[in-house]
């Protein structure tokens, strides 16, 4: 949703890139540059964004699912039926869920039975259907096999409702005990088979552990964590062997260790383990181009020399 941004570059240089322009085939793309830098070659100071209309109407539904295989058949249905109406689809397994209401007793979650999967979808309309587009979708879903059961907002009230229960799992599992967080991307397509081994190969080296999966299914975007009640310092002590599993396995199904927060100083010498080597060079050559004297963000995304 970024169209240009302005830049305050190492040297004292600000660079203007604020074009509204959806296309500029001219040169090399520095906006994106900079915003997959994170402050190492210069610092955003103000952007351009793509905006949409408001939506004036919104129907939300919370479903359960037998399968995460099934989780993705549903998600196509909503993309060939609900095109770009379609404006969220939470992937939430089901411990989260009940982590919720053990740990934040205050948390209305909404009557749902029993399933391994839950998918909240959101779909955002330019006006009021005469009949609703999700309850249509889902019907067909129900026939299919695709839902087991489905709660559906029937006011605004309901909707922020759903959408709170979801926003609250990192409380719930920080308030569990020994939560450690990831934040990993894969092809769509992969991710029943990745969570499937991934989950296995986790739970065999480390039998105590507790795993909390949920994210933006529409994307391509998991957070796979995980929590330690009965020993909250569990996680910590085996930290790093989890998150090797972890990686290597998004590493396996050509997946990103990070797909929204970045690399920092925690995934370093993941990023270094698991990206290809001419990468590192390349990122590191825009460094010195840019950043000759090492001022900016340093020890971040990039090891210092």
């Amino acid at each position: 949703m970024v169209l240009g941004v302005e830049v305050v570059l190492p040297d004292s240089n600000i660079y203007n890139g604020l074009r509204r322009l959806r296309k500029d085939n001219t040169g090399y793309d520095f906006k994106d540059l900079f915003l997959g830098s994170e402050g190492t070659i210069g610092i955003i100071t103000a952007v351009v964004l793509k905006l949409f209309p408001a939506a004036k109407e919104k129907e939300t539904a919370f479903c359960c699912l037998n399968s995460i295989q099934d989780a993705g058949k549903l998600l196509n249905r909503f993309k060939m039926k609900a095109g770009s109406s379609l404006t969220a689809f939470e992937l939430i397994s089901d411990l989260p869920i009940e982590r919720v209401k053990k740990y934040l007793p205050d948390i209305e979650v909404p009557p749902l039975s029993d399933s391994p999967w839950k998918v909240l979808v959101e779909l955002s309309l330019e006006k009021k259907p005469q009949e609703s587009m999700m309850e249509h979708i889902l019907e067909g879903a129900f026939e299919d096999g695709e839902i087991t059961d489905a709660a559906i907002a029937s006011s605004l009230q309901d909707s922020h409702t759903f959408w709170h229960v979801r926003e609250s799992i990192p409380l719930a599992d920080r308030t569990a005990g020994g939560s450690i967080h990831s934040d990993v991307s894969l092809p769509i397509s992969l991710i029943p088979e990745f969570v499937e081994e991934t989950s296995a190969m986790l739970l065999s080296a480390y039998p105590w552990l507790g795993l909390s999966i949920y994210g933006h299914l529409g994307d391509g975007n998991l957070h796979f964590n995980f929590v330690s009640p009965e020993d909250p310092g569990a996680t910590y002590r085996n930290e790093e062997g989890i998150r090797e599993i972890l990686y290597s396995q998004v590493n396996k199904f050509e997946g990103s260790i990070s797909a929204e927060h970045g690399i920092g100083m925690l995934k370093l010498d993941h990023n270094y383990q698991f990206k290809d080597p001419l990468e590192i060079e390349m990122m590191r050559k825009i460094k010195n181009a840019f950043d000759p004297k090492g001022i900016m963000n340093p020890g971040k995304l990039l090891k210092t020399e």
